[in-house]
């Protein structure tokens, strides 16, 4: 990236055009969304994102802007230093870690995207009532303004029991329901 910048420019640009190609092959096949998971981009500086990554996730963006399917881009750990460089890209929900509150994700992207995130996968290692208690919170304040979808803050580790992700998805929708009825009937 450094060394050879022409070197790694090409390289991104055959990146850009391999993704925007395969998912809109999945976008086509049926898919109801995509997401474009960039695990590694919050290892770089808001500037060397900007310059050397940022360039490539763009045009993968505006080659699927015509496809009607909500686009989610996840700029992966770390990155809550790059949430203020992504207000040119055509997606339509910015995931976020949870080293990054919603609330604050939201400041720094603007009102331009829904909010993706954001619990710390490794909560699903503790006892259910402090899941519970963690996934309420998140919710609590992703529901303060329209446009969030609860997610983790990045995949699953080894360590986490499927049967306490299963239990958290059934909180998640029960709590939801239960916590937007309550917003409403305030008015």
């Amino acid at each position: 990236m450094y060394g050879e910048p022409a070197v790694w420019h090409r390289l991104m640009d055959k990146l850009a055009d391999m993704a925007s190609h395969y998912l809109r092959a999945q976008l086509n096949a049926g898919a109801a969304a995509l997401q474009l998971f960039d695990s590694w981009a919050g290892a770089l500086s808001p500037g060397d994102y900007a310059k050397y990554v940022l360039p490539a996730v763009k045009r993968i963006f505006d080659d699927l802007a015509d496809m009607p399917q909500p686009k989610i881009y996840f700029p992966g750990v770390a990155s809550g230093e790059l949430l203020t460089t992504l207000g040119a890209v055509r997606a339509d929900v910015i995931g976020v870690d949870w080293r990054v509150t919603i609330g604050e994700a939201r400041r720094r992207l603007g009102s331009r995207f829904a909010v993706q995130g954001n619990l710390d996968p490794y909560v699903l290692t503790a006892p259910m009532d402090v899941i519970r208690e963690q996934a309420g919170r998140i919710i609590d304040e992703g529901i303060r303004e329209p446009g969030f979808v609860f997610n983790l803050g990045h995949g699953l580790y080894p360590e986490a029991s499927l049967d306490k992700l299963k239990a958290l998805t059934d909180f998640v929708h029960d709590y939801s329901r239960e916590a937007l009825a309550m917003m409403t009937s305030r008015g």
